[in-house]
């Protein structure tokens, strides 16, 4: 009588077959690339790249605001602006 593969048998074997068409992809897009002209391929490159950039949408340095306060919230700024400039001295 056949075994029924468990959970994890079956999710080793989905793992291997996505690795398996992603990797015979990637190959069959390669073995393409590489086929054509260098021309074709400079602005495949470019065209690429350029869909790399426009999927990160831009930042703001707003984004920011806020960051890290939680260190400053027992330091009395005053007070280590004053012994940052006495360290200058030496």
């Amino acid at each position: 009588m056949a075994r029924v593969p468990n959970r994890e048998t079956k999710c080793a074997i989905i793992k291997h077959w996505e690795f398996f068409v992603v990797t015979a992809s990637y190959k069959t897009a390669l073995q393409m690339a590489i086929s054509l002209s260098p021309g074709e391929r400079s602005r495949l490159i470019q065209e690429l790249a350029g869909r790399d950039q426009a999927s990160d949408p831009p930042h703001s340095i707003l984004e920011l605001c806020g960051l890290g306060k939680e260190s400053w919230e027992e330091i009395d700024a005053q007070q280590y602006v004053r012994n940052e400039r006495l360290s200058w001295n030496g």
